[in-house]
């Protein structure tokens, strides 16, 4: 991720800027996890912080899934499956708020008269490897940014995804930048919560020869 500052009033003597809070909250959270739901199954790494490492991975002989969270890579999300059901995986990692503390003690703080700018790169891509005739089946794969403060302003931006089966191979892929913008513009500091996060989901509704999402 990327961050930009804009001083939203360069002659109020005030220096425009942000800075991320490193006091923790309930909300502050990094997972991957991946759930299979014939059986309910799943791989589960939770660490109850901002922007740590996290890695799961299960496998069985029809498919499975990885997810990962590392600080300076990002996100990332693989989920496959061969038979009938569904495969979900998903990774993310979250700053989170305590809307009953002053301001300026948790999440990401702007300082006054102050545009902050959050980016980052994603990229999606689902392979249908030739389905059986007759079968069902849809994968889909997302990235989401959100940068919101404690009053619901700011913004969400996601890209997504999704391909229905057909009877021959192909692959679809996408890729975006993801951006989204908080903007304060009083003379007092304002916080905010930031989460970003990656999930592939695969879902056979009858049994085909093979599929795959990413």
């Amino acid at each position: 991720m990327s961050y930009q500052v804009i001083d939203l009033d360069v002659n109020d003597g005030i220096q425009a800027g942000y800075s991320i809070s490193t006091r923790p909250t309930d909300q502050d959270a990094t997972s991957a996890n991946v759930w299979r739901s014939t059986d309910g199954a799943s791989r589960v790494d939770v660490k109850y912080a901002f922007m740590v490492p996290a890695t799961a991975e299960f496998t069985f002989p029809e498919g499975g899934g990885a997810a990962r969270l590392d600080p300076w890579t990002g996100a990332e999300a693989r989920a496959y499956l061969a038979m009938q059901g569904m495969v979900s995986a998903g990774a993310g990692t979250m700053r989170g708020l305590n809307p009953n503390a002053p301001v300026g003690e948790y999440g990401i703080v702007l300082n006054p008269n102050t545009q902050l700018i959050v980016s980052l790169e994603a990229g999606t891509e689902v392979t249908d490897v030739g389905l059986v005739d007759g079968a069902g089946s849809v994968a889909t794969a997302t990235v989401s940014l959100v940068l919101m403060d404690r009053t619901g302003r700011g913004g969400r931006q996601s890209l997504e995804l999704m391909t229905r089966h057909d009877s021959t191979s192909e692959s679809t892929e996408r890729a975006s930048v993801l951006s989204v913008t908080l903007e304060n513009r009083s003379r007092s500091a304002v916080d905010a919560q930031i989460s970003v996060s990656a999930h592939a989901n695969v879902n056979v509704s009858s049994v085909p020869a093979a599929s795959a999402g990413r």
